[in-house]
């Protein structure tokens, strides 16, 4: 293998490795959405049959979200965007709420909190190094 291919083969891994963390963040933060979201109808006494159901809606909601972004992810590679998947699953619910949601004020300071935490972007930057290396090595025995 020359080293142009082998550039190639490491942007492409990458990028993959890129989108792995975008798909973990994007987890993270459904997670502390649904979250917060429970704890306030559970303050505000509001919990009920109804309440459940709609975030059972929600999570598959999410699923399908995710699950549009791996298919979008494998035909457009590094140019996948949020467009694209928007075209796939319009009337999703997720997509409809997501922007609401992320403009709530206690989902934003704890999306602020994980993304401007240093540590933890220098710890996702590490883990992907350490990725990148353990799949170049699989590659190098194959």
């Amino acid at each position: 293998m020359d080293k142009k291919d082998q550039n190639k083969q490491n942007n492409e891994l990458r990028i993959e490795l890129i989108f792995e963390c975008f798909i973990t963040g994007e987890m993270k933060i459904f997670h502390c959405i649904i979250e917060k979201t429970r704890e306030r109808v559970q303050r505000e006494n509001k919990a009920d049959e109804l309440f459940d159901a709609y975030i059972n809606g929600l999570e598959k909601s999410f699923e399908e979200y995710l699950q549009a972004w791996v298919e979008v992810f494998k035909e457009y590679r590094g140019k996948a965007k949020i467009g694209h998947v928007k075209e796939r699953i319009p009337e999703n619910k997720w997509l409809k709420l997501q922007k609401e949601v992320l403009s709530d004020t206690q989902v934003q300071a704890h999306t602020d909190e994980l993304l401007s935490d240093t540590k933890e972007r220098e710890i996702v930057r590490q883990q992907l190094d350490r990725s990148l290396e353990r799949r170049m090595k699989k590659l190098d025995i194959v």
